[in-house]
């Protein structure tokens, strides 16, 4: 009897520490469960539909669609519509001093000088008027576009854009950014450095397993980019080495290896990315990600933006929404 009751118990034991164990696919591979997203996002009361870009400039909120700018001045509240100059789609924004420019995918540039009421073109030295990304500095505005790299001077005609893209192999510039002197450009051909205002280029790619850059994010020394594919990589040398940060949770439990990275966003050690449909966030700086995404509809993340205490996510379908910052 007592040997009876032991076997019972030891099989007992034994399911228990078999259904712990994760599950296998037809393959094989272990199916780990997955965690629930966390987050507390709710959308902001318009715009709605697809959002291009966040920016914020000074106390205002700035978003870019397909066909209109729209701002707000009371923390997503409310938004207003640009009433005056052209319809633009924008879909980068940077302000140097008091101008605003915008950035089109098919109109070229825009500027405004009366915090974003009205705009007028800024096309003059544009080859291409893709322009893919903004960043603005006093007394420089860097384009990246279609084309190539594209620095902004004024004189009494008005802005000015001239292309300095020697040494770039790939010219299909999809971001920038810069820290002091040392500007970097993602291309769909890799990662692309400057440390001369942009008058000469090179390759800045060790570490790269995927060259199809689609974002970037900066703090300092610490560069982030985005690819189409493989995650996220992070730079901790102004770009001369790069290495790939994708632990984490995703719908296929792979972590962020094999995600199309679309947004990425810094904040002191807080990283968030927009990446293959899913919103994540790194509290380490991409050490780690967890699922970051909950109350949001399933929607590709933009863009980001930070006012006080409040995070905006721009999505492409279902307009913007916001959390307080984690």
């Amino acid at each position: 009897m007592k040997s009876s009751v032991a076997t019972s118990v030891r099989f007992i034991v034994l399911l228990l520490a078999v259904s712990t164990l994760p599950s296998c696919n037809n393959s094989g591979t272990p199916q780990v469960p997955a965690i629930p997203p966390v987050g507390n996002w709710v959308q902001t009361n318009g715009p709605y539909g697809g959002v291009d870009a966040l920016s914020l400039i000074g106390s205002r909120l700035f978003d870019g669609s397909s066909n209109i700018v729209f701002f707000s001045d009371n923390n997503g509240v409310s938004w207003s519509s640009t009433t005056t100059g052209p319809n633009i789609g924008a879909g980068v924004f940077a302000s140097s001093g008091s101008r605003i420019y915008a950035g089109t995918g098919g109109q070229g540039m825009f500027y405004s000088d009366n915090n974003g009421a009205s705009w007028k073109s800024a096309n003059r030295g544009l080859g291409n008027l893709f322009v893919t990304a903004l960043v603005g500095t006093i007394p420089y505005v860097y384009a990246g576009a279609g084309d190539g790299f594209y620095v902004m001077t004024s004189d009494t005609g008005g802005p000015r854009w001239t292309n300095s893209s020697s040494g770039m192999v790939n010219r299909f510039v999809t971001c920038l950014a810069v820290d002091g002197s040392t500007i970097l450009a993602g291309t769909e051909g890799g990662v692309f450095r400057s440390t001369n205002g942009g008058s000469s280029w090179s390759a800045a790619n060790a570490g790269l397993t995927n060259y199809n850059i689609r974002c970037i994010a900066v703090s300092g020394s610490d560069f982030y980019v985005g690819t189409q594919g493989a995650g996220v990589f992070h730079s901790a040398d102004d770009g001369s080495n790069w290495s790939s940060v994708n632990n984490g949770w995703s719908s296929t439990h792979d972590g962020m290896t094999n995600a199309t990275v679309s947004s990425l966003f810094l904040n002191g050690t807080n990283l968030f990315a927009g990446a293959s449909g899913e919103l994540y966030h790194s509290t380490d700086k991409g050490a780690n990600w967890i699922s970051s995404g909950k109350g949001l509809p399933p929607t590709n993340i933009t863009a980001f933006a930070l006012n006080g205490a409040t995070l905006f996510a721009g999505t492409s379908t279902n307009g913007v929404w916001q959390e307080p910052m984690p």
